[in-house]
């Protein structure tokens, strides 16, 4: 149930650092195209490279979102997965998180809680097969609707383009404050949507597992890696829930 896949290991290891140098590339790419705008221009460099982070994995979450969700819902019918393309996108999901802790600073506590548990659980479900063990299925359903959530990271890099002051005697003519006005609709309307966005999945997310272990327990079969696991999601169902927070008063306001 819980042997040890070295094979897992050194090929999941191997896509992560494939992944991180690909996200690497971007972050540079993406810095050139951004580094005209002047209200990027103007933040510290750890708001610049936290915008960058975000917008590369919202989009990197999206694709993941496209490439996997029928192959992701046939392993769930069928209780079959396979392990190797799992690995896969799983080292394309988290590989973001893991090189955000190695170059973004200043990165919010429950922030850097949350990618290191990230990192960790990937290394937890490339270990073991998949099909062994109940807590790993688990594991990728957890996954699965975490990157259904791709809009809050878009909304969490723009954000820092929205110009409070469209009223600044900077702006030279009414159709450049216009069009700011109408940039910062944009990025409001990306928050909303982001809101309910993250509501519905994590709604989906925490009643599958509720049910799952629920049921588990009712046939006395939850036992010490469920309570595990459990243990491991209560961090990042917090970061969750802190942040579904922020953006509902957000949207309120």
């Amino acid at each position: 149930m819980w042997e040890i896949s070295y094979f897992g290991i050194l090929h999941g290891t191997f896509h992560l650092l494939k992944f991180s140098l690909l996200y690497r590339s971007y972050y540079f790419l993406l810095n050139k195209l951004f580094i005209k705008s002047e209200s990027y221009n103007n933040l510290q460099e750890h708001k610049r490279m936290y915008i960058l982070k975000n917008i590369i994995k919202s989009v990197n979450m999206f694709m993941i979102f496209l490439f996997t969700t029928k192959q992701l819902f046939t392993f769930f019918y069928l209780d079959q997965y396979d392990n190797l393309i799992i690995q896969y996108y799983g080292a394309a999901y988290v590989a973001n998180d893991f090189l955000a802790l190695l170059i973004v600073d200043k990165l919010p506590n429950t922030t850097i809680i949350h990618h290191r548990l990230s990192v960790l659980l990937y290394y937890i479900l490339i270990s073991f097969d998949i099909n062994s063990n109940f807590v790993l299925k688990l594991l990728v359903a957890y996954t699965f609707f975490s990157y259904c959530a791709f809009m809050v990271n878009l909304y969490l890099g723009i954000r820092y383009f929205i110009q409070e002051n469209t009223d600044d005697p900077n702006i030279n003519n009414q159709n450049d404050s216009l069009m700011i006005r109408n940039a910062n609709a944009v990025i409001n309307n990306v928050r909303i949507g982001a809101y309910y966005n993250y509501l519905i999945c994590c709604f989906f997310n925490w009643s599958i597992h509720s049910y799952l272990l629920v049921r588990r327990a009712y046939s006395n079969l939850f036992g010490f890696s469920e309570l595990c696991y459990c243990l491991l999601l209560i961090p990042i169902i917090r970061d969750d829930l802190i942040l579904m927070s922020w953006l509902r008063k957000k949207y309120n306001s």
